[in-house]
């Protein structure tokens, strides 16, 4: 019977960053110094927004496919922009904090939620301010399937427009408020507990209800398993009522930046030192990975079915710390694709898109330029399983497997294709099998090669040789007995990538072969 090692599987990743990853196509500046937010448009554009430290202007800016500016545009008078999204007319929804009421909104008291509707030109049709008198912080807004919108980030207020707050610090409670439209609140509520939690993130769940991810310290009120510290991911039903909860604290996502709904019902979370979590439907985890060596404040998913994450990673310079822009791909299991460092001198990515032409644009703020355009990742790609026996070990990319999960190696090719390998290897109990295992590993060589490969350490019995492009094809298959070497002449296949599988009637043997 096959031996269980977790109900989760946990992603392993063998990789070599230093080439396999996109290159840089153009950076720019376009005089916003904090970007908070991209999102692409209908007609192949971005639509991004931010603010300004000296002037505390709130900025919308509209980028064609090439990085042109297509227009920018003030909005409001005072008020910091942190998400933006091009609306089912056409136009724009921003949504943000206003601290001064100088655009002639109410101004509740410190900072306020601030909600702007603009034409398809950026051209303000109507704004709204929601707070109470301690302060709010907005983080994100999405339309709702009514044509309404959804604002999420957090409250300290009492009053105001603020109802059920749980209390605890100056920003005590996630705040989630509903509007129709025009901007007509529907309904507000506050989710937490006693200590301080903060929402970042919102977005629409296909049941016409919302998915809410944020970091709580609270142990007590709507907590539920909480221990300090801890990413929270709810689920609420169309009228804001909680329908389940996931702690993501024993994974060490201390802090969810990002949710995104994605196919299946199910869902990407994004944040803190593990990096993503992917959630069925229901809020049970599906896979998590992570270690990354950066922060992912933006999560996206990609044409391909995998996810990109984007957000700063942290590195020391002369003993002085600095953050600098941070890009990682995984495919739809969680498997390491490639992972990207771009130096801003000194900066921290908020947000990250998959572009029309398969590249990505992420953006933040950076003493440098803070809008970075990634190339697509050209990879052929290939996945397949093997089934070993406890005891035994699978031969992977020069490393003996013995603990079941999936691992991923990535090559750059000596042809200028990259190639990624994933595995999922599967231990089980065997009976009535040998497990003993070679003493010496078996080698391939010359590897890459232009005419023939020698295999050695060969088992002194019937071994089963296959050679199998990319693509998953068998391009070769040989048996060869009683001999510890042999030689296999490569000369007629292409140049490329190729998996090479030497079976002996035991266990499997995998290796991977450039052929020039």
């Amino acid at each position: 019977m096959k031996k269980i090692f977790s109900a989760l599987f946990i992603v392993f990743s063998i990789n070599y960053y230093s080439t396999a990853q996109p290159q840089i196509q153009w950076q720019h500046s376009y005089g916003v110094d904090h970007l908070e937010c991209i999102r692409k448009t209908s007609d192949g554009a971005t639509i991004m927004c931010g603010w300004n430290w000296d002037d505390g202007l709130g900025i919308a800016v509209k980028l064609n496919s090439l990085g042109g500016m297509l227009w920018q545009k003030i909005i409001g008078q005072s008020e910091r922009l942190y998400s933006c999204q091009q609306t089912s007319d056409g136009g724009y929804i921003f949504s943000g904090t206003s601290s001064t009421g100088d655009s002639g909104l109410i101004e509740h008291g410190g900072w306020d939620y601030y909600l702007a509707k603009c034409d398809s030109a950026g051209n303000l049709i109507w704004q709204k301010s929601y707070g109470g008198s301690s302060g709010e912080w907005n983080s994100g807004v999405r339309e709702c399937l009514d044509k309404g919108f959804i604002i999420s980030g957090t409250s300290g207020s009492l009053d105001g427009d603020v109802t059920g707050q749980h209390g605890g610090g100056p920003w005590s409670d996630y705040w989630i408020v509903k509007v129709d439209s025009a901007g007509a609140l529907e309904w507000e509520k506050c989710f937490g507990g006693s200590d301080e939690d903060w929402g970042h993130s919102v977005d629409i769940t296909n049941d016409g209800g919302f998915i809410v991810a944020g970091q709580i310290r609270s142990t007590d009120g709507d907590v539920i398993g909480g221990t300090g510290y801890d990413g929270w991911v709810f689920k609420l039903d169309s009228a804001g009522n909680i329908q389940w909860q996931r702690i993501l604290d024993d994974w060490g996502l201390g802090d969810a930046w990002s949710v995104q709904t994605i196919n299946n019902n199910e869902y990407i979370v994004g944040g803190g030192i593990i990096g993503f979590a992917k959630l069925d439907s229901a809020g049970h985890i599906v896979w998590i990975t992570g270690g990354f060596d950066g922060d992912i404040r933006s999560v996206y998913q990609t044409s391909d079915g995998g996810f990109v994450g984007g957000g700063d990673y942290i590195h020391f310079d002369n003993q002085l710390e600095m953050h600098d822009f941070f890009v990682v791909k995984v495919d739809g299991n969680g498997n390491t694709m490639w992972k990207k460092f771009i130096d801003v001198d000194f900066g921290y990515g908020k947000s990250i898109v998959q572009t029309n032409d398969l590249g990505y644009i992420i953006v933040g703020e950076a003493d440098g330029s803070n809008v970075v355009k990634l190339g697509a990742f050209n990879a052929y790609v290939s996945s397949y399983s093997q089934t070993i026996c406890e005891g035994e070990f699978y031969s992977f990319n020069g490393m003996q497997l013995t603990v079941e999960g999936y691992y991923v190696d990535s090559l750059i090719a000596v042809t200028g294709t990259d190639s990624i390998v994933h595995l999922h290897l599967i231990v089980v109990e065997c009976t009535g099998l040998a497990s003993e295992i070679n003493s010496k590993e078996i080698s391939i060589s010359p590897n890459p090669t232009t005419t023939e490969i020698k295999i050695t350490n060969l088992s002194p019995t019937e071994n089963q040789i296959r050679l199998f492009n990319l693509l998953g094809q068998q391009v070769k298959s040989i048996r060869v007995s009683n001999v510890q070497t042999t030689t296999i002449p490569v000369s007629d296949l292409p140049a490329g990538i190729y998996v090479v599988t030497i079976f002996d009637g035991e266990k499997i043997v995998c290796k991977k072969l450039v052929k020039d």
